[in-house]
């Protein structure tokens, strides 16, 4: 799938539109480049796993909310790897004593995959899919939430002053946000399609 070239406009258009192909594209593409990228940057796996999925979803939300704007990246690649690189930063500000590398070059160059990493970036493209399909269902509140947190990169603090409400109860809202949706998708009958280890 990675060896059909999409245009950066057919990339934007499927994404919002939900397009299986260009999200299989994308999986193929940039997933293993940015479990390479976390796990060079003192990352796990399943943090890696969970780094794109948030990076999908960013991109998600800004393109949705009619915030990407074209003009300011020469390519929609340069877009990824800039919402990849700032939102792992922003992860492992909270930690101590870690610095950041730069991007090894050789990351970018696409690998060969074997038949079993197929299957598993099947798998997490249906993942992406069904979270991107429900998260309509959630209100509106909900879903502002989920853009500040994700799009914006605000933290809990700041969305709890945005809402006029405690910390302690913004941070239980994402959670509880986070938790619809997770119970969303795994009501969804094709969850049970999807390998345990996949988690939201």
């Amino acid at each position: 799938m990675a060896s059909i070239a999409f245009s950066d406009e057919d990339i934007v258009k499927g994404i919002v539109a939900h397009d299986t192909k260009i999200y299989e594209y994308l999986d193929n593409l940039y997933r293993p480049k940015v479990l390479s990228h976390v796990h060079q940057n003192s990352g796990s796996t399943e943090e890696g796993y969970e780094h794109y999925q948030d990076v999908i979803f960013e991109i998600y939300l800004v393109i949705d909310d009619d915030r990407y704007n074209e003009n300011a990246y020469r390519s929609f690649e340069q877009f990824f790897w800039i919402v990849t690189k700032n939102r792992w930063i922003d992860k492992l500000r909270k930690r101590k004593g870690i610095f950041i590398t730069e991007l090894n070059e050789a990351m970018i160059q696409k690998t060969d995959h074997s038949s079993e990493q197929k299957e598993a970036d099947a798998m997490y493209t249906k993942l992406v899919m069904l979270i991107n399909k429900y998260l309509r269902q959630l209100s509106n509140e909900e879903q502002e939430y989920l853009k500040l947190y994700y799009h914006s990169s605000k933290s809990v603090q700041f969305i709890a002053n945005n809402f006029d409400t405690s910390y302690d109860y913004a941070r239980l809202k994402l959670h509880r946000i986070r938790d619809k949706l997770r119970n969303f998708v795994k009501d969804d009958p094709e969850y049970d399609s999807l390998p345990n280890l996949i988690t939201i």
